[in-house]
């Protein structure tokens, strides 16, 4: 008994740091292949790592028609400051900025600004995974092929 005790004062100081907690994220993404979908959501963010703020950027993707149509996926980019070079998170949020603008965006600024702008927009996407030689873990991966126009039925829904 004093076991179960000490298990539910873990749970219950886990209390305040799971209020607001995003639930709609269940970590699914569809099989490789390609997607029509909607931008559902972008979060974005500062986390303190090593003494230093790090921006964090998470879009959210509706699947609008299909097996998978009304199922969310997302990814997720980690920005470090002072990059000597672009991270392939960066990359990646530029990658998407260029799908929704039509123009190649290489300004981070310009970039966050485009994807929270483009919360409804609706892209063609193409998920794909890969395997690490390094480590042997399989990736997720999003390309970013088209801006779709909506159509009356999108939209009617």
């Amino acid at each position: 008994m004093a076991n179960d005790d000490a298990f539910l004062e873990v749970l219950a100081s886990c209390t305040e740091a799971c209020s607001g907690m995003d639930l709609s994220d269940d970590g699914w993404m569809p099989p490789d292949g390609t997607f029509d979908v909607m931008i559902d959501e972008v979060a974005q963010g500062i986390k303190e790592k090593n003494g230093m703020n790090n921006a964090w950027v998470k879009p959210s993707f509706e699947v609008i028609d299909g097996e998978f149509k009304g199922r969310t996926f997302s990814d997720y980019y980690w920005i470090q400051p002072n990059l000597t070079e672009p991270s392939i998170s960066l990359k990646n949020l530029c990658r998407l900025a260029t799908c929704l603008s039509g123009h190649a965006v290489t300004d981070p600024i310009e970039a966050i600004t485009t994807v929270v702008e483009g919360k409804g927009e609706f892209l063609s996407v193409e998920v794909y995974r890969t395997t690490s030689k390094k480590n042997g873990k399989v990736y997720s991966n999003i390309r970013f092929l088209q801006r779709l126009e909506a159509t009356a039925e999108v939209d009617a829904e």
